[in-house]
C-alpha cells in the first residue's frame, strides 16, 4: 500500500511527516514533485518504524434496546486493542452506577470491532446501569455508561385447592405473590368444563392486590368435571395460576317455570323446562300452585307430566275467578325435589251475578223496579240498572236505566212507558267482561190520560172563532168527552169556559162565541176518559176590533206595560206610544234631567211631558234618539223602532204623504188624550190611533202637546240628526222631518 503526503508547491526544501505507521515495520520512501509535464521522483530511502508503548483497549458502549421486564440488548465497539490483543469483551451491568467486571457481565468474544450483548435474568421494574468493557494483557477499559429501567411484568400467583364441593358449587381461590411491578387491579378464578379456563368464559372477581383470596364457584352443573385456574390482572395483562380439576356431586334437577298462557276464569296452561337432571334421572315433574308465595307439593299441585329433561306443560283446573295465583314448576330425582322460579298470574273475571227486584209504583207511564248485584265477578261493576221492553228478554239494545255502579241493591225508576201495556223487565250489571242480566219479570201499565194537540184557530171575528184539535191516543180508555177550554189566562181548563164537541179519537173542531173584541184569548183542546182529563198545547189568538181591525196579539215590554197591536197591510204596529223606562236587558234609561243637562246629552234618556205622570199614561214617554239606537234595545223582544223606509212603506199602503187622517185617533179634547179641535179629517181607518204627545226640544222645553204627534225613525240623517215623522191637528200631511238627536219624541214599535 502506497501512502502519499502533500506538502505545498514551488521550489525549495520541504518536510513531510509520516503518520499512521505500524510499529516494527520496514518502509520505503522517496520525494516527488509535479509540474505540467508530469511527476518526477527523488532517490529511494528505507527505514524501520519503532514499537510504541502498550495500553488498555479503547472501547465505546452502544445504547440499550429491546427492553423487557427481565432483559435488554446493549453492546459496544473495541476501537483499538492498545497494542496488545483484546482477550475479553462485553458489557458490565448492575443496579449501581459504573458497574465493574467484578459484577454482572456478558462475555461477547475477543478482538476489536463492534459486538452485541444480551442482558438476561433482570429484575422487572428496576433501574439498571450498563457500560461496555474490553480486556487485554495491559488491563481493562470501559466505555460510556447508559441507564435504563426494565418493564413491569405479569403478576405471579398460584391456585388454591377446590373445597366444599356440592352438586352446583365449590370453593377455590389463589395466592398472588408478585404484582409484576404494577398494582393487581383484579383477581379471582376462571372455571369451566374445558381445560385452561380464562376470562373469556366464566370467572369470579375477588378483589385486588397481593395476597390470598377465596372464590365461591356457583351455578355449576351436578356430576360434572370442572377445571379452575386463579388469575390476576395488572397494567401489563392477565396471568393465570396452575390448573386444578374437580368433580361436582349429584344434585337435584335444575328447571325454570317458563310461563302461563290460555288463562280463563278457572284455568291456566303452565309451561316448564327441566334444564338438567342433577346427574340423576328425573322421574316425575309437574307444577305446584297456591294463592300464597312459593307453593310446594304440600299445596295444590299437578304431577305425572313426564320424566327427564326438556319442556313440559300442564293445565291448572278449578281455579277461582279473578284470583292471583303463584305457580312453580317442580322436578324430582333420587336426590330430591327442585322448584323453578315463581310466576304469578290472575284468572279472568266473570260476568256479575244479580237478581231483579219486584216492580212497584206502577202508573200509566212509569214504574219502580231495581236489582241486587250479588257478585261483581271479580271486576268492578261500572254500570247497573234495568232493561225493559214490550218484547221478552230485553237487553241494553232496548230501553234501560242507569243506576250507579258497584255491588249491592239499587232502585230504578222507569218512565216514558206506554199506557195499558205489558212490559218485560230485567236487571243488568256491566263489568270489564261484559253485561249480565237478572231474572225477567213482567208488569202492565195502567190506562193513561188521552194524548192530544190543539192544532189551530181560524175564522176569527170580533166575537167568535173556530178551533181545531186532534186526539192521537185514548190512553187505553175510551174518550167520553172532548172540546176546547178558553180563557184570558194561559192554560185554561174545564173549570172555566169550554165547549163540548163529541167523543172518541181523531180530529175534531169547536166554535167559540160571545167573545170580546180586540181581546187576546188562550185556548186548549181537552179530552176525558175513565182516568181523567188531559189538555193539548196552549194557543193564543186575538179577536178582531169592533170596527174590523185585525190584531197581531198583545205585547208586553220589560216593565210589564201591555200594548194592543194592529195589522196594517203587511206590517204590524203597536196601537199606542211606547212607555218603557228600561232597555230590553233591564238596564234603566236615565231620566229627570233639566234643560241644560238634557241639551248636552249624547247618550240615551227619556222625559215625560211636563213631568206629569198623566201624560205618561195617555201619550207615553218622549225619548231622545240616542236611546232609540242604543244596542241594548228599546222595543219589546220581537219588535223594533221602524226605519225611515218602513214609515214610507206604511204611508204607501195608505194615502201616501196625506195619510194623516187615517193615522190619527178620532178623539178630540176634552176627551183624555184627544186632539185639539177640530182634528181635521181624522178617521183612524188604519187602526194606527196616532196620539198628540208633543215633543221636548233640545233646550229642555216642552212643546205641541194635543196639537202635534212626533215619532222617531231609527235612521240617522247625520252624526247629530235623524229622520222623524210628524202629524199636526189641523192638517192632513205626514211630514218627514230631520231633527237634532237631542229632541225628545214619541216612539211606535213595529214587529220584526
Amino acid at each position: 500500500m502506497n501512502i502519499t503526503t502533500f506538502d505545498g508547491n514551488g521550489v525549495g526544501t520541504y518536510v513531510s511527516i509520516l503518520s499512521g505507521l505500524n510499529p516494527s515495520t520496514l518502509y520505503y520512501v522517496r520525494a516527488y514533485a509535479t509540474n505540467v509535464l508530469g511527476t518526477a521522483y527523488g532517490q529511494e530511502l528505507s527505514f524501520t518504524s519503532s514499537n510504541p508503548p502498550l495500553s488498555p483497549p479503547n472501547v465505546t458502549t452502544s445504547g440499550v434496546s429491546s427492553i423487557t421486564s427481565n432483559g435488554a440488548i446493549s453492546g459496544g465497539n473495541v476501537v483499538s486493542d492498545g497494542g496488545s490483543a483484546v482477550l475479553f469483551r462485553g458489557v458490565a451491568f448492575g443496579t449501581s452506577s459504573e458497574p465493574l467486571i467484578s459484577g454482572n457481565i456478558t462475555q461477547d468474544g475477543n478482538g476489536t470491532g463492534v459486538f452485541s450483548s444480551s442482558l438476561t435474568n433482570l429484575l422487572h421494574s428496576r433501574l439498571y446501569y450498563v457500560r461496555a468493557y474490553a480486556t487485554n494483557a495491559v488491563g481493562t477499559s470501559y466505555g460510556g455508561e447508559f441507564s435504563f429501567t426494565t418493564l413491569s411484568a405479569l403478576p405471579a400467583l398460584s391456585t388454591m385447592p377446590v373445597t366444599q364441593i356440592t352438586s352446583n358449587s365449590g370453593r377455590s381461590g389463589g395466592l398472588v405473590f408478585s404484582d409484576g411491578g404494577n398494582t393487581v387491579t383484579a383477581r379471582g378464578v376462571a372455571f369451566g368444563i374445558s381445560q385452561e379456563p380464562n376470562l373469556t368464559g366464566t370467572y369470579t372477581v375477588n378483589g385486588s392486590g397481593l395476597g390470598t383470596f377465596t372464590s365461591d364457584l356457583i351455578g355449576l352443573l351436578p356430576n360434572t368435571q370442572y377445571f379452575v385456574r386463579s388469575y390476576a390482572s395488572n397494567q401489563v395483562g392477565t396471568s393465570y395460576g396452575n390448573q386444578l380439576a374437580f368433580m361436582t356431586s349429584l344434585g337435584v334437577p335444575s328447571l325454570i317455570t317458563t310461563g302461563v298462557s290460555s288463562i280463563t276464569s278457572e284455568s291456566g296452561l303452565v309451561n316448564g323446562h327441566v334444564t338438567t337432571d342433577g346427574g340423576a334421572g328425573v322421574f316425575d315433574r309437574g307444577f305446584a300452585y297456591s294463592v300464597d308465595s312459593n307453593p310446594t307439593l304440600f299445596d295444590n299441585h299437578i304431577g305425572g307430566l313426564g320424566q327427564g329433561i326438556g319442556h313440559y306443560s300442564g293445565t291448572l283446573l278449578n281455579l277461582q275467578f279473578a284470583t292471583l295465583y303463584n305457580v312453580r314448576a317442580y322436578a324430582i330425582n333420587s336426590v330430591g325435589i327442585a322448584y323453578g322460579n315463581q310466576i304469578s298470574f290472575s284468572t279472568l273475571a266473570v260476568l256479575p251475578s244479580l237478581t231483579t227486584s219486584s216492580v212497584s209504583s206502577i202508573t200509566s207511564t212509569s214504574a219502580v223496579s231495581g236489582g241486587n248485584i250479588v257478585s261483581s265477578g271479580g271486576a268492578e261493576v261500572t254500570a247497573r240498572g234495568i232493561v225493559y221492553s214490550l218484547n221478552p228478554t230485553p237487553t241494553l239494545a232496548n230501553d234501560f236505566t242507569l243506576d250507579g255502579s258497584g255491588l249491592g241493591s239499587f232502585i230504578s225508576s222507569i218512565s216514558g212507558l206506554s199506557s195499558n201495556s205489558l212490559y218485560y223487565v230485567r236487571s243488568y250489571g256491566t263489568n270489564s267482561i261484559g253485561t249480565a242480566y237478572g231474572n225477567q219479570l213482567t208488569f202492565s201499565t195502567l190506562p193513561a190520560l188521552p194524548t192530544l194537540t190543539t192544532n189551530s184557530v181560524g175564522s176569527i171575528t170580533s166575537s167568535g172563532a173556530v178551533c181545531h184539535g186532534n186526539i192521537s191516543s185514548d190512553g187505553g180508555s175510551s174518550i167520553i168527552q172532548r172540546g176546547f177550554a178558553y180563557s184570558l189566562q194561559a192554560n185554561p181548563s174545564l173549570t172555566g169556559s169550554h165547549t163540548i164537541d163529541g167523543q172518541g179519537l181523531g180530529s175534531f173542531s169547536g166554535t167559540l162565541t160571545n167573545l170580546s173584541p180586540s181581546t187576546s184569548y188562550n185556548i186548549r183542546a181537552y179530552a176525558t176518559n175513565s182516568v181523567g182529563t188531559n189538555y193539548g198545547n196552549n194557543l193564543t189568538f186575538n179577536t178582531q176590533t169592533s170596527n174590523g181591525f185585525s190584531s197581531c196579539g198583545p205585547v208586553n215590554d220589560v216593565d210589564g206595560n201591555a200594548y194592543q197591536t194592529v195589522a196594517i197591510g203587511s206590517q204590524c204596529w203597536l196601537q199606542s206610544n211606547l212607555k218603557v223606562s228600561k232597555y230590553r236587558n233591564g238596564d234603566p234609561i236615565p231620566t229627570g234631567l233639566g234643560g241644560s243637562a238634557w241639551q248636552g246629552l249624547v247618550s240615551g234618556s227619556f222625559s215625560i211631558y211636563d213631568n206629569n205622570s198623566i201624560n205618561d199614561g195617555l201619550f207615553g214617554k218622549l225619548y231622545n234618539h240616542y236611546s232609540v239606537t242604543d244596542s241594548r234595545g228599546l222595543c219589546p223582544i220581537g219588535w223594533h223602532v221602524p226605519a225611515d223606509y218602513e214609515w214610507s212603506d206604511l204611508l204607501n199602503m195608505l194615502n201616501g204623504s196625506f195619510s194623516g187622517p187615517v193615522l190619527k185617533s178620532t178623539l178630540t179634547e176634552p176627551d183624555p188624550g184627544g186632539w185639539y179641535w177640530p182634528n181635521t179629517g181624522a178617521t183612524n181607518s188604519s187602526g194606527f190611533t196616532g196620539l198628540p204627545g208633543g215633543r221636548r226640544d233640545p233646550n229642555g222645553s216642552y212643546f205641541s202637546i194635543l196639537t202635534g204627534a212626533y215619532w222617531w225613525s231609527s235612521s240617522n240623517a247625520s252624526t247629530s240628526t235623524a229622520w222623524s215623522r210628524h202629524i199636526a191637528a189641523g192638517g192632513n200631511a205626514v211630514n218627514n222631518l230631520i231633527l237634532d238627536k237631542a229632541y225628545g219624541l214619541s216612539v211606535r214599535c213595529i214587529k220584526d
